[in-house]
């Protein structure tokens, strides 16, 4: 693939078509670049230049079209992101890999912008778009995902400077590899985060927590029984104190209207009494009667006859004409006397009966005077009766109500305050009891993974664990060229050698450490990339190997079966893939 870039050079040695296999890339918009292409070779391919040409930037493209960039698990940016976002985008970050999976060709195209990420896998062999990119793509990678990529096809180099701590990180990585099929996990660094976990939760909880619950919800209960019944009490208190005041105006309109009852009442008797001594007075008076003067007048004009017929019989004589006006006169006189006895009785009758009338008007008219005078006299002294006592009895009973009222408010007002209080202490109670719970069962929990820890441990130990140590003695046999054949893993101790000697890696080398760190990572590649090998993509692993090391490296690599793609700022890796033949 030379050509590509004038900083890179690519070799091939073919190999067969079942494995995976990168065909070209085309990073559209990619950090620096814009629209360039690379193509592999099925075997191996080295990308070498200068630091700054843009190793990495390859390296991190395949890597994302491979994976795309997810945030991490807390929400974070991906950390690729914002580092190769196009210098020259335009608005645009993408870019598309095709690969070799199972004798088909496939195209993989992304766009990694953050508002509109996108994937689209399409199978150029039989001209498919697959509806549901994201699990296509996990089927052909066979479930890689970031943490697998970066603990086994994804090979670096050791990034301790010195020997003790690249033994320490070497057999960090073979122990959690041989018992969890992970060299980025951390078995012994697990169990005491679990145990640091276990220790911060017993910690935390609150031992009287429990029981300040329940008292706490027992006193609460009480105060609140307390409220109930104050509020029950003003309120029988309050319907009592408005009963009252209704009865307080209606006694008051009672005796408002008694006292005008009295008063109209006493208003008719002064009238009534009146009217009967008026009636009275304007009575007939007997001493005011006037004597019977027709029987007198008669007797006087008797007399007058009388006298008359005696002068003409005594001075005149009698005579006829004399004897005449005697016996008339005496006739007029006899006639005017019986009339007047006749008239001076009728009229005496007459008087007696009206008389009488008047004397018995004149007694009712008194005795109605004297009943109105003493029906007077009566109201006069009968006062309605006053209900100022019932009133005031009532208005202080008003008042001790409205006393026993506020008293009852500020206890009532203390009380709910308390309940408020009590109810605050129960919530921090309660989330105490809950978190002492809840502290309980991830104790219970952490425990669990720890047995859990200790057993899956074991037995990927046991499988795993000796399968890795076997792969990986094959391939240090093949980079040591039959030097050390054998490994041992025990703890976190590794030991290498063969049938006749074995040493702890504490006694070899810095080179030969780094080659058992590269056969760990090659034969872990290969037993969990089985059904479909992923190629290998080197990032500067070579760096410290002298050219020994690094001859018997890509012999290994010559033969290993995969696509392999080297990223180094020399060119030894490159001179050593060459023939005599190939170098004419």
């Amino acid at each position: 693939m030379r050509g590509a870039h004038p900083l890179f050079s690519a070799h091939r040695l073919c190999v067969e078509n079942e494995i995976m296999r990168i065909l070209d890339i085309e990073m559209q918009h990619f950090g620096k670049f814009v629209h360039r292409t690379i193509r592999f070779s099925d075997g191996l391919n080295v990308i070498y230049g200068r630091n700054e040409t843009g190793k990495s930037t390859i390296h991190a493209f395949i890597r994302c079209m491979l994976l795309g960039m997810k945030p991490g698990e807390d929400g974070t940016e991906n950390r690729y992101y914002d580092r190769y976002f196009p210098w020259q985008g335009n608005g645009q970050y993408d870019g598309t890999l095709r690969m070799a999976v199972g004798g088909k060709t496939y195209r993989i195209e992304r766009s990694f912008l953050r508002q509109a990420p996108s994937l689209t896998v399409v199978c150029e062999t039989d001209g498919v778009r697959y509806t549901d990119p994201e699990e296509k793509l996990q089927d052909l990678l066979d479930g890689l995902n970031e943490a697998s990529f970066d603990n086994t096809i994804g090979i670096e180099q050791l990034k301790s400077s010195t020997q003790p701590e690249m033994l320490t990180q070497l057999e960090r990585y073979v122990s959690n590899a041989g018992r969890t099929k992970n060299m980025h996990i951390d078995m012994d660094r697990a169990w005491e985060r679990l145990t640091e976990r276990e220790e911060a939760l017993q910690k935390s909880i609150t031992p009287p927590a429990e029981a300040d619950f329940a008292g706490t919800q027992e006193a609460l209960s009480d105060r609140q029984a307390e409220c109930a019944q104050l509020r029950v009490r003003i309120y029988q208190q309050e319907k009592e104190q408005e009963s009252l005041k209704a009865k307080i105006e209606l006694t008051k309109r009672e005796e408002q209207e008694d006292q005008l009852d009295y008063e109209r009442s006493r208003d008719d008797c002064v009238r009534e009494y009146e009217a009967a001594r008026r009636n009275f007075e304007n009575a007939p008076d007997p001493a005011l009667r006037r004597k019977n003067l027709v029987t007198p007048l008669f007797v006087v004009l008797f007399l007058m006859c009388a006298g008359g017929t005696s002068y003409l019989y005594f001075v005149v004589g009698l005579t006829s004409q004399t004897i005449l006006y005697t016996t008339a006169g005496l006739a007029a006189a006899a006639v005017l006397c019986f009339l007047g006895i006749i008239a001076g009785a009728a009229l005496s009758s007459r008087n007696k009966k009206r008389y009488r009338a008047e004397d018995a008007l004149r007694a009712r008219l008194e005795a109605q005077l004297k009943e109105s005078a003493d029906r007077y006299e009566n109201w006069k002294t009968r006062q309605p009766e006053s209900r100022a006592a019932e009133i005031e009895q009532m208005e202080n009973r008003v008042k001790e109500l409205e006393q026993a009222i506020s008293v009852d408010r500020t206890s009532l007002d203390a009380d709910e305050k308390a309940c408020e209080e009590l109810s605050a202490a129960l919530q921090t109670r309660r989330e105490n009891a809950s978190a002492n719970a809840a502290a309980q069962a991830e104790i219970a929990s952490v425990r669990l993974a720890k047995e859990t820890l200790d057993k899956v441990s074991a037995r990927v130990k046991e499988t795993f664990g000796s399968r890795l140590c076997q792969e990986a003695a094959l391939v240090l046999s093949d980079l040591t060229r039959g030097r050390y054949d054998r490994l041992r893993f025990e703890e976190n101790r590794i030991y290498a050698g063969t049938d006749e000697s074995m040493k702890e890696a504490s006694q070899l080398s810095g080179g030969t450490i780094e080659q058992i760190y590269l056969a760990v990572r090659i034969a872990a590649s290969r037993l969990l990339w089985q059904k479909t090998p992923m190629p290998f993509i080197f990032d500067d692993v070579f760096a410290r190997y002298d050219d020994e090391r690094l001859a018997a490296a890509m012999e290994l690599l010559k033969k290993a079966g995969h696509q392999v793609i080297i990223f180094s700022c020399t060119s030894r890796e490159d001179s050593l893939l060459e023939t005599p033949a190939e170098k004419q």
